[in-house]
């Protein structure tokens, strides 16, 4: 069986989430800070109504950090509680991995598996980890007083 994802790039590692997750890719934009929010959560942006979260997937993975450029994009995606805004440096093309082809041996607190494709490694990315119930009530809260100062 396989499994419909979206890959993206954070400088030349692949990380995929799975496709079924994704709402909308969209250019990087100017966020707000949140109060007291985790320090690779830079703050939030009015998509289409509602307020995001922007995830740095730098911050939190401990990769790198490089200045924002205007070719990064959103990945915006639904984690378990709430509908979060990745940051990463490029999203690719849609494409299906083979289920059978995970490998397991190379899960972390944020990544499921691996898998191998005739381009090269993926990382799995784990959109429901990215957020603790602390992370997420700390969240909830910021978000609480960017509302009442709108």
């Amino acid at each position: 069986m396989a499994t419909a994802v979206l890959p993206f790039l954070l400088d030349d590692v692949r990380f995929a989430v799975p496709l079924a997750r994704v709402l909308e890719v969209v250019p990087r934009v100017t966020v707000t800070p949140i109060a007291g929010a985790p320090s690779w959560v830079p703050g939030a942006f009015a998509h289409r109504g509602e307020l995001r979260a922007v995830i740095d997937l730098r911050a939190r993975l401990a990769l790198p950090s490089r200045a924002p450029s205007i070719d990064d994009h959103f990945v915006i995606a639904r984690a378990t509680r709430r509908t979060v805004a990745l940051v990463v440096d490029r999203a690719l093309p849609p494409l299906d991995l083979d289920d059978d082809a995970l490998d397991a041996t190379l899960r972390t607190a944020d990544v499921r598996g691996a898998v191998t494709t005739a381009e090269g490694v993926v990382l799995l990315h784990d959109l429901d980890a990215v957020l603790s119930l602390a992370d997420d009530a700390l969240l909830d809260a910021g978000l609480a007083l960017i509302k009442e100062g709108a």
